[in-house]
């Protein structure tokens, strides 16, 4: 079995030194990575994660920032909004860095949970705090887990994830328009919303949720549960035969002229 690496959490503290809160939306995004797979999320706040593949190894590793100098370093991790957990980590001889001795249990966290908070201490203050929003589609992470035969949750039950799933029926803006939002049409703003959904076999799409709208508020989210009854697409296949999956889904309003 290939092993999944998921390489430098490079982390900076805030000013501050003590606590740091990275609010901008990110994504999974292909890296280059020769011999294998790769994927990295930046949150713009001193805070990187890159997902790799290759050659056997599965390891997570956290950068260390420069206030951090006492002997022995403890990393706490925790998943929105749970307590946080000590976990098992050893630094490099250089401490430039630190390694999550179980990192699959980590990378199924990042798969099915929204927000991490990560806490890094040498036993004298400050504590450095990282609190990050997760990317909302892990369909590019869990594909690079797939890639290395690395067990993907499903803790409720929902199909599969699918990266890049093949349209029949795309949005084209005439519909875009017809559902734009009252409310955000009557103040001049664009929005967006980004929706999960399962993909049965027939391709149509169902028990969809809203899981980002931006502004809230605007009606944007139900705007996107409307187009949804109207999408197709091509069901994923396993052995020729077609089977349910999930994918998200992103919807963008530009403002009206």
């Amino acid at each position: 079995m290939q092993r999944f690496w998921l390489l430098s959490l490079a982390m900076l503290a805030a000013s501050g030194g003590l606590s740091a809160r990275a609010q901008d939306a990110v994504e999974w995004r292909a890296a280059p990575f020769p011999g294998g797979s790769a994927v990295t999320a930046d949150w713009g706040a001193g805070a990187t994660l890159i997902a790799r593949c290759r050659e056997g190894r599965f390891d997570l590793v956290a950068g260390l920032p420069a206030q951090l100098e006492g002997a022995r370093i403890s990393a706490s991790l925790g998943f929105d909004g749970d307590e946080l957990t000590t976990r098992r980590w050893t630094a490099t001889v250089d401490r430039s860095a630190i390694f999550d001795l179980l990192p699959e249990t980590t990378a199924r966290e990042l798969v099915r949970r929204r927000t991490m908070q990560f806490v890094l201490d040498d036993g004298s203050p400050p504590r450095v705090r990282f609190e990050l929003d997760l990317p909302v589609d892990p369909g590019p992470l869990a594909a690079v887990m797939r890639d290395c035969d690395v067990p993907i949750p499903n803790p409720e039950g929902r199909p599969e994830w699918v990266v890049n799933a093949d349209w029949r029926v795309r949005p084209n803006q005439q519909r875009l328009n017809e559902v734009f939002p009252a409310a955000a049409r009557d103040a001049n703003i664009g929005g967006e919303a980004v929706l999960l959904c399962v993909i049965e076999i027939t391709g149509l799409l169902t028990d969809c949720e809203v899981t980002r709208e931006s502004p809230p508020g605007y009606g944007f989210g139900d705007a996107a549960l409307v187009l949804s009854r109207d999408l197709r697409l091509t069901p994923r296949t396993i052995a020729d035969k077609p089977v349910r999956s999930q994918a998200t889904f992103p919807f963008v309003w530009r403002r009206p002229r």
